[in-house]
């Protein structure tokens, strides 16, 4: 890519096309007209400070006058200042239009003209140029590359130009034969003022910053377990005012460890087998708040059809044995107790005869996919599944079956933004344990609920959180800033609207005339 990020390039503010276009989306974006002004001024100010030094190629010609042909050349045009107008990102049902009105440009170089009637007639000077009223309208479309890579596109298909007035002043030599051909100077440079801005604004859209886009991210790292994948699947959809685009996210599993090392591989969609979650994402509505320039949507759909898929082939299993303890914990799984709070000390005493000085494994494994449901009031997790309870000594792994329980869990989560990532937390899990087979005699529900009780609070909880923590990271636009985020629970979806505030580290520039005309 070119040096600099060029005035075209800022649209990728508008687009946030490192994002997110599927019916029923598990990720909405919305970009309000406030966002796409904010874009076009951004780009329109920044312009406004790099044009000057901008060269215009030589030129010459002739003209005809009252008293014969003058042949003139015109060198070493450079802008001197540009008055930026007013700029606006128009959208509408049809595409976007970017818009910049009342810009005024100003021109120094230098003349020189040959005059032969009797004898030859040269002289040179300096010229000024003012010009007034300068526009430029530009159409812009974005797609999609293909639905496998599921990049977006963006590329100008037409770009519309105008310059209102163009004065010109010479200095030096005489003005009474200069003045003469003053109007053929003005076209030419008008004309050449017109192609500078409209090859300018499409090399930038067409080349730079389709290269950009080429090479956007469409995935998201989660430490732990792999990354989220969201490659567009459809163009983004304009209407009166903003554009929205949706997304099914997929997510990749690709370093989930499990109990004893155990290591799976793939994705979602495992390998054989494509078959989609028997449910839809959910129709989510508008925030409370509609001011801001941008409007994320994150649908419970994303954690629920990763929870489906990892149960289908078995990843939610989960074998907890001493070791998976810290070490001043790991006596809660022992039959022979030194403290109150001891499995042996929940179970009946019959075990703690016939397995003395031995500890208990707990096999355990979904009956059907976890759920989570976001609304208002938090975000609610609901887990259902078999346990097998069983003991060893400590010195052999052999194990003995004691019981099996039905367990479910009911978890409420609390969500934030922290450090432009969406963080969670375990506020309260809530186990509930039947007994529903036992070699060992009759076993108290509430008991065993109790003790699975503690474990939650000291030990899962807490291995939950870790994962957590890392959160999903909000989109990242190179240069963007977000300004005063909020996140809002909403019923099926978590909901991030936000302000935007562009801070390039490089200049931004107009491209010189050699760059365009290669």
């Amino acid at each position: 890519m070119a040096k600099g990020v060029t005035i075209s390039a800022l649209l990728l503010l508008v687009v946030m096309s490192g994002v997110l276009g599927a019916v029923n989306p598990g990720v909405k974006l919305k970009i309000s007209q406030a966002g796409l002004n904010y874009a076009a001024q951004q780009a329109l100010a920044s312009l406004a400070g790099q044009v000057q030094g901008q060269s215009i190629p030589d030129q010459s010609g002739s003209a005809h006058t009252a008293i014969g042909k003058v042949k003139y050349e015109l060198s070493s045009m450079q802008v001197t200042s540009f008055s930026p107008g007013a700029a606006s990102a128009v959208v509408n049902p049809s595409g976007l239009t970017l818009q910049i009105a009342n810009v005024g440009v100003n021109v120094h170089g230098h003349w020189h003209y040959e005059y032969k009637k009797i004898i030859k007639i040269k002289d040179s000077g300096s010229f000024d140029v003012s010009v007034q009223g300068a526009s430029i309208s530009v159409r812009i479309l974005l797609g999609i590359d293909s639905p496998t890579s599921g990049r977006p596109t963006i590329v100008s298909s037409s770009c519309a130009d105008d310059v209102q007035k163009v004065k010109v002043k010479f200095h030096g030599g005489a003005s009474w034969l200069y003045n003469l051909f003053d109007d053929n100077v003005a076209k030419s440079l008008k004309s050449n003022l017109k192609d500078l801005l409209c090859k300018s604004a499409l090399k930038a859209i067409n080349e730079d910053a389709a290269k950009k886009l080429a090479t956007l991210k469409v995935t998201v790292p989660i430490k732990g377990i792999g990354s989220l994948d969201y490659r567009l699947t459809s163009a983004p959809a304009f209407y009166n005012g903003f554009i929205e685009a949706g997304f099914k996210v997929q997510m990749h599993l690709t370093s989930l460890i499990l109990p004893h090392d155990n290591l799976i591989q793939g994705e979602v969609f495992w390998t054989g087998d494509a078959t989609e979650a028997p449910f839809s994402p959910p129709v989510v509505s508008d925030p409370p708040r509609d001011m801001d320039m941008l409007t994320i949507w994150l649908t419970d759909y994303i954690i629920n059809t990763l929870t489906y898929v990892v149960h289908k082939h078995g990843v939610l299993n989960y074998d907890l044995t001493p070791n998976d303890l810290d070490p001043k914990d790991r006596g809660v799984l022992n039959t022979t107790c030194s403290s109150l709070i001891c499995m042996g000390n929940v179970l009946p005493k019959i075990v703690r005869e016939k397995f003395p000085n031995s500890a208990i494994a707990v096999a355990m494994a979904t009956s059907k996919p976890p759920t989570l449901a976001i609304s208002p009031a938090g975000v609610h997790v609901a887990f259902e599944g078999h346990m097998n309870f069983s003991v060893f000594p400590l010195e052999s792994n052999e194990r003995t079956l004691l019981f099996s329980t039905f367990t479910t869990v009911d978890a409420v989560l609390k969500a934030e933004l922290k450090d432009k990532k969406i963080v969670a937390s375990v506020e309260t899990m809530k186990p509930t344990l039947k007994v529903i087979d036992s070699s060992i005699g009759e076993i108290p529900s509430d008991a065993l609920t109790g003790a699975f009780q503690f474990a939650s609070d000291f030990f899962v909880k807490n291995k939950i959180n870790d994962v957590l923590k890392e959160g999903i990271a909000l989109p990242d636009i190179d240069n963007v800033e977000y300004v005063n985020p909020s996140l809002i629970l909403m019923k099926g979806a978590v909901c991030l609207t936000t302000d935007v505030r562009y801070a390039p580290d490089e200049k931004l520039y107009f491209k010189s005339w050699n760059e365009i005309h290669p």
